[in-house]
């Protein structure tokens, strides 16, 4: 009888002695939570463990961060027996300084939920039902027996509760809030969390919003909302990059929108785009044709070119997709 994913994962996390987590790059919610419950976990188990982690992290997650729990290099000890990647649709996504590194003599183990993943791993757990990764560590840690301490339901609720939008997006199911209630039962206080996550915003992250929002042109009759940040919006302010998430949000929040765009400079001479949908409109469909990729409502992609060449680029084809949905 073929075993499934989900306890090929189980018997790999626990025949391992050292293991090695890691995400993708520009960490959200979901990416950072799921990689600490992980590794609380593991250690819980009497497993050496420990994140792998590339570029900064979003202050407003600071909360959840024990110290040395998330290690920053520019390569991989040799000393580990698989890694196991969360969050991840491409192993691109974990940028080349990792992905570079990492031993593929060893079993990689891959668990995420986006519907374009790639299955790279040696192992690989992919469900696109799942709201977030969290929601499938849950699966993991109930059928491995893990108890779920205060420590470990924290960062499980924080990925669950962004992923979802705060129990706002398409993704969000009964299954999420009975989670949600879980993690609740055993200690998590909501409150705290959204303190910590939408009340402790700093000014510059406030200042680069509104400069943000001042550049929101709508497009094709209202139903394409764009948004642009560039290095010298950063600069001004004295923002840092990892503060624009959810920015993109403010577009999709407009009436008669259907898609938000976010437009984002980067250091290379390309541009990162950030894409969002009411439900109408599959912007990981648009994505893919960038070599992105992502979910239904929630996306984004990397486009050859600075912001007025990609936004140029982008515009084409979601008018085209906008134009056969209405033919």
């Amino acid at each position: 009888m073929e075993i499934s994913p989900k306890i090929q994962v189980c018997n790999c996390l626990q025949n391992a002695k050292s293991i090695v987590i890691t995400a993708h790059i520009d960490p959200d919610g979901d990416c950072l939570g799921s990689q600490l419950a992980l590794l609380r976990a593991l250690k819980g188990m009497g497993k050496k463990a420990k994140i792998i982690s590339f570029g900064e992290l979003p202050h407003v997650f600071d909360f959840l961060i024990h110290p040395d729990e998330v290690n920053f290099v520019d390569k991989l000890d040799a000393d580990y027996e698989i890694a196991v990647v969360l969050d991840s649709g491409d192993l691109v996504r974990v940028g080349d300084k990792i992905m570079n590194n990492l031993d593929r003599s060893k079993p990689i183990i891959n668990i995420d939920h986006h519907k374009s993943n790639t299955y790279f791993g040696t192992v690989n757990f992919v469900d696109p039902q799942a709201s977030s990764v969290a929601e499938m560590l849950l699966e993991i840690f109930d059928e491995m027996g893990v108890e779920i301490t205060l420590d470990v339901a924290y960062p499980l609720y924080v990925a669950i509760s962004t992923d979802t939008g705060n129990f706002t997006h398409s993704n969000t199911s009964e299954k999420s809030h009975r989670n949600a209630a879980r993690l609740i039962s055993l200690g998590v206080e909501p409150y705290v969390v959204n303190k910590h996550l939408h009340e402790s915003k700093e000014l510059a992250n406030l200042k680069l919003l509104s400069k943000a929002l001042s550049t929101i042109k709508l497009h094709f009759g209202g139903r394409v909302a764009a948004m642009t940040v560039t290095e010298e919006m950063l600069a001004s302010t004295g923002a840092n990059w990892n503060e624009i998430n959810g920015y993109v949000d403010y577009g999709r929040s407009l009436g008669g929108v259907e898609v938000a765009l976010l437009f984002r400079e980067l250091d290379d001479g390309r541009t990162k785009v950030s894409m969002r949908s009411k439900g109408n409109v599959d912007v990981d469909f648009i994505a893919r044709y960038f070599g992105g990729g992502g979910h239904e409502a929630a996306s984004g992609c990397i486009i050859d070119g600075d912001i007025p060449s990609a936004e140029e680029q982008l515009l084409r084809v979601v008018k085209s997709y906008l134009d056969d949905l209405s033919s």
